[in-house]
């Protein structure tokens, strides 16, 4: 579970759900708590073994979709989950002590490894302690994969900013994201 604006924390919680998905975990769902109703996120939680939220912090605070979120689990009173937990922020990052002050009043919660916490966006280092935590999650090592070589050639889709690697665009190409034709693309990079 997510919240960001910049959409840096979203990066940071694709690389830890990609990082458990590396090590095993299967069914693996990322949720943006601004666009995804609470219902569902609660019904998910109530779901779920393992919690991960990733938060930038707001006014020296959790950023309030979430700040909200964690309210509405307390008055349902979740209970009995693993939970971990990344912060971001610009200069003070403070979001992780603020949902772990949360979390932690919870009946039965137990945090798995360290707050991962990071300024702006994530860098390499934020990855090591994100893979880091992800093996403290399994309780095995994760095999990060190779990087892919970049194509020579990207194009960016107009509409909804799909990045497609290519050389060429096909005709008859449509994005996968927002169902633009080739004529949406232009060359990028």
């Amino acid at each position: 579970l997510y919240g960001s604006v910049y959409g840096n924390t979203e990066n940071a919680a694709n690389i830890l759900a990609a990082r458990l998905s590396d090590g095993g975990r299967r069914n693996v769902k990322v949720y943006d708590v601004s666009k995804t109703h609470p219902s569902e996120l609660i019904a998910e939680a109530f779901r779920v073994k393992h919690l991960a939220f990733a938060c930038m912090t707001y006014n020296m605070d959790m950023f309030t979709p979430m700040k909200n979120l964690l309210n509405d689990f307390a008055a349902h009173n979740l209970q009995n989950r693993d939970y971990s937990l990344i912060e971001s922020g610009s200069w003070s990052p403070a979001a992780g002590k603020k949902m772990d002050a949360v979390l932690s009043e919870m009946k039965n919660m137990r945090k798995i490894g360290d707050t991962v916490t990071f300024l702006s966006s994530p860098d390499e280092e934020t990855e090591k302690q994100i893979t880091a935590l992800a093996e403290k999650v399994l309780g095995a090592p994760v095999n990060v994969p190779e990087a892919p070589k970049a194509a020579a050639t990207q194009w960016k889709c107009t509409v909804c900013g799909y990045i497609y690697e290519g050389d060429t665009i096909a005709d008859d190409y449509v994005c996968p994201v927002c169902g633009a034709g080739k004529d949406a693309f232009e060359k990028f990079g």
